[in-house]
């Protein structure tokens, strides 16, 4: 068949993603929704970038010239991705810069930068920066020097006092610039920009490991030397410097993508949950109770009368952990094993596990997908705390 009667699988993946842009350009959705919307657009891609657009610069480093049935050749597509993301990037922008942010200005909600922090909000800045250097840092030869922000033990967005009720917030990055001089005392700072470095997600994983969760703990830590297949910087990073970047990390101009003071659009999920205003959010839907379940003494009998659908999240995932404790305690369970794949970091009211006690006799385990990249560490800290728990957890190919 002709090659023009197929779309490229990245491509195709791209428009996707764009609806879930459009989402956030749509006005009659509710503003905080909207920003909601910007921000899974950006985590899909920042997935796209450390799965697809790696896979397809693996190929290109091997010398893989071989056309897909679009017609397509590895090095091609690298570059046709590229492009359409780079427009896909700027709408993105426009977006949050001449769309959302005035509207959510009107309503209260604003990113300061630190020129526009009052006394009182500069005050709470120092005392929320508490780090200082006892010495001055080392400084390589070229006069750079790399700070890797916290997101991952603070909040994105630091919420600041407001006398007026305002919801403002300042980004973590900025705060941070704010008090470089306590980091670097002695050396005077010319300039400080932010970068955020996109890698290739594949894990290396001895397969025959005797401890496949150790073995995926060790691939993890790993991955902060995988190679880079983005970098996303401030407008005004200077050339000098993008180009030393440029060479360390083995880019190419197309891999640059520009922004203004702020890329981690996935981190603004943070500010939609910081931000308690109910009228700029979808109206909240409670899940159903299962009828057949309410009305019945316990699990196994429900299920023995009749076969029931239970689709989630539109139903209450407590059938799930309900029909686990049961489980838990049933003399005639020998085992008990689930499949965990693409979970959220475990919360107490959704792990469906009896206590140890109450599961001595029982071999519970847990199976988790080492193929969903962008969770591995959301599986290895819950399976990690399976194990201690007495339920012993595999991670499995998917």
């Amino acid at each position: 068949m002709n090659a023009d009667a197929f779309v490229n699988r990245e491509l195709s993946w791209l428009e996707f993603n764009r609806r879930v842009l459009e989402e956030a350009q749509d006005p009659s959705v509710p503003l905080l929704e909207r920003l909601k919307f910007l921000a899974i657009f950006s985590s899909n891609l920042d997935e796209f970038f450390m799965v697809r657009m790696a896979g397809l610069k693996r190929r290109v480093r091997a010398g893989d010239d071989t056309a897909g049935p679009d017609g397509l050749a590895p090095v091609e597509a690298v570059r046709a991705v590229a492009a359409r993301v780079h427009e896909l990037v700027d709408e993105q922008h426009r977006c949050f810069r001449e769309g959302l942010l005035p509207l959510l200005a009107g309503e209260g909600i604003a990113l300061l930068r630190p020129k526009e922090a009052s006394e009182e909000q500069q005050r709470f800045l120092a005392e929320y920066f508490p780090l200082r250097s006892s010495a001055p840092s080392a400084l390589p030869v070229s006069s750079l020097s790399v700070l890797h922000i916290p997101s991952q033990l603070l909040p994105r967005f630091v919420a600041l006092p407001d006398r007026a009720g305002r919801h403002l917030f300042m980004l973590l990055d900025e705060v941070i610039r704010l008090h470089l001089p306590s980091l670097y005392k002695g050396y005077e700072i010319l300039s400080a920009h932010s970068i955020r470095i996109t890698r290739d997600a594949r894990l290396t994983m001895r397969e025959r490991s005797e401890d496949v969760l150790a073995s995926m703990e060790e691939s993890l830590r790993e991955r902060g030397l995988a190679t880079a297949v983005r970098l996303q910087h401030d407008a005004d990073l200077p050339v000098d410097t993008l180009t030393t970047l440029l060479g360390e990390l083995a880019l190419e101009r197309q891999d640059l993508y520009e922004g203004e003071s702020f890329t981690a659009f996935s981190d603004l999920l943070q500010l939609h949950a910081a931000v308690d205003a109910p009228r700029l959010k979808d109206r909240p839907s409670p899940p159903h109770r299962v009828p057949a379940f309410e009305n019945a003494p316990d699990v196994w009998s429900a299920v023995r009368a009749a076969d029931i659908l239970v689709h989630h999240p539109y139903h209450d995932f407590e059938t799930v952990t309900r029909f686990v404790q049961e489980a838990a305690v049933d003399p005639k369970v020998l085992a008990i094993k689930m499949t965990l794949y693409r979970g959220a970091p475990p919360r107490p009211s959704r792990t469906p596990c009896a206590p140890p006690s109450r599961t001595a006799r029982r071999s519970p385990s847990s199976w988790s997908s080492r193929r969903a990249s962008t969770r591995r560490r959301t599986f290895g800290g819950l399976a990690r705390s399976r194990r201690w728990g007495r339920t012993s957890s595999t991670a499995a190919t998917a």
